[in-house]
């Protein structure tokens, strides 16, 4: 117990307070004018990488990529990566409380379905110890600076912005930034992917995705008040994650989104609805933000899931809501948009640089707002999401401090996506062009009324399950579980 203590203090130094250290020793701007001395980092293009599915379980085959894609190119920055302090720090608490037995690796990849099967596919296929592949893909929790946004756009569409910030492990995240696209193994044409999402070389899940004519997703970390204890949270989630029993499974959010991109009739109410319940029940690993969009106007919301380990966070999963009227939806979002950081009630209480990237990232998105009232992706992500305070610059960090990795913008009424990655130190350029605001001078939206009687019933139905009975529910999870292979595991 002493060591386990020791090693979670260690870790938030290493891990937590990295995004503390950034927000003190290297002056995180906390207002407009200091934003002048962070110059927005340059951006390139992200890999491509097209994978078939199996149409009945939606297991991908990584193996052999439908595109021009080599695995051979992506084997040493991977080591890199895994070489990182950052890691090799977790590897060795890891290791010190017995975890990577070969008795609970082989059971992590059982409980993780078909999933489990990918990821023995990508140690083969990156030349890497399982070990090394699993601790990857369940590192999520470390990261402390995200940002997510929905927002009413043109054509009476969602358009969805999202910034991933993260560690960047020696300058190998910013080399690994892939854009997949999931395929139909019969039927391939590039074009026709069931369903898309940003990632990285050999991460099997999606934080970010997308299903065309259905729904957006992002996830951000739920810090809480305090973020220092990030560090020792990734520790007891990753001993969670590999010492369960095998009848308490913890969801991973990012298989988990996998897993309902792939449902063809998953819709944006059937999702969040699920998450909803998911959350209210405690499966998922640990507590986070998860960031919805749906196909039209006011199809916009934020389910803050709790930390199963704990009451802080509350017990059951907060809704906000495009245009709903009680306080998590007063709070976080406005009848336009719904805008996400990483901690409740508006980015915090204090006068600091977290506090400043929900500000001032809210005031940069209203003034993009008035500016062009039919907003369009573009638009949102070169005057929100790559410009500061919401671009988390690279200006003078360290190894292994937080800094944004990818930008995204979506559109799911329009099957439009877009990722670019952060180029770290190779320069790069801008994200790309704003384009042109479409004409209409104000959203083509309903009366308040009509807004709020119609967000009402949303979320009671969440709530409360008006909208969707729980033999409705209780389908979708049946489907989850059954069309991929109980892949809900994790």
């Amino acid at each position: 117990m002493l060591f386990r203590k020791t090693i979670s203090f260690a870790l938030s130094l290493v891990l937590g307070l990295s995004a503390l250290t950034y927000v003190e020793a290297q002056q995180r701007p906390i207002n407009f004018t200091e934003c002048s001395n962070y110059p927005p980092d340059g951006y390139k293009d992200s890999l491509e990488l097209h994978v078939s599915v199996d149409s009945n379980t939606g297991k991908a085959d990584w193996s052999n990529p439908l595109n021009d894609f080599n695995w051979n190119d992506h084997k040493q920055t991977f080591q890199t990566f895994i070489s990182s302090a950052a890691l090799q720090l977790v590897k060795t608490a890891l290791d010190n409380e017995d975890v990577f037995t070969s008795e609970n690796v082989a059971k992590v990849l059982k409980m993780a379905g078909p999933f489990g099967d990918e990821m023995e596919q990508i140690s083969a296929l990156l030349d890497a110890n399982i070990t090394d592949v699993l601790v990857y893909n369940y590192y999520y929790e470390s990261s402390v600076a995200c940002t997510s946004t929905v927002v009413n756009g043109a054509g009476g569409t969602i358009v969805h912005g999202r910034n991933l910030d993260f560690t960047p492990f020696n300058g190998a995240i910013f080399e690994m930034g892939v854009h997949v696209s999931f395929y139909d193994a019969e039927n391939y044409k590039p074009g026709s992917e069931l369903y898309q999402g940003q990632s990285w070389v050999g991460y099997v899940g999606l934080l970010t995705g997308m299903r065309a004519g259905a729904f957006s997703v992002s996830l951000n970390q739920r810090g809480g008040d305090d973020l220092a204890n990030n560090g020792g949270q990734t520790f007891q989630n990753l001993v969670k994650v590999f010492n369960q029993p095998e009848d308490e499974k913890s969801i991973s959010y990012a298989l988990f989104f996998r897993t309902a991109l792939f449902q063809k009739d998953m819709t944006y109410s059937k999702f969040t609805n699920a998450v909803k319940q998911l959350g209210d029940e405690r499966k998922f690993v640990n507590s986070a933000y998860v960031i919805v969009g749906g196909v039209n106007h006011g199809e916009g919301m934020i389910l803050m899931t709790p930390e199963g380990a704990s009451d802080d966070q509350g017990n059951s999963t907060k809704v906000a809501i495009m245009g709903g009227t009680d306080e998590a939806s007063q709070s976080q979002c406005t009848d336009q948009y719904c805008f996400q950081t990483n901690e409740d009630n508006r980015g915090g209480t204090d006068d600091s640089g977290e506090q400043f990237r929900y500000e001032g990232g809210v005031d940069n998105l209203e003034a993009a707002i008035t500016k062009c009232p039919q907003i369009t992706p573009s638009l949102l992500a070169m005057e929100v999401m790559t410009v500061c305070p919401t671009m988390v610059n690279t200006l003078g960090l360290g190894p292994d401090n937080i800094s944004t990795v990818y930008t995204v913008a979506m559109n799911s009424a329009q099957d439009y996506f877009k990722g670019m990655v952060v180029a770290g130190e190779s320069g790069g350029e801008e994200w790309g062009s704003p384009g042109e605001c479409p004409p209409g001078d104000e959203y083509d939206l309903p009366t308040r009324e009509e807004e709020h009687s119609k967000n009402t019933i949303e979320v009671g139905a969440i709530a409360s399950g008006s909208a969707m009975t729980a033999v409705a529910l209780r389908r979708v999870f049946l489907c989850l579980l059954v069309c991929a292979g109980a892949s809900l595991s994790f």
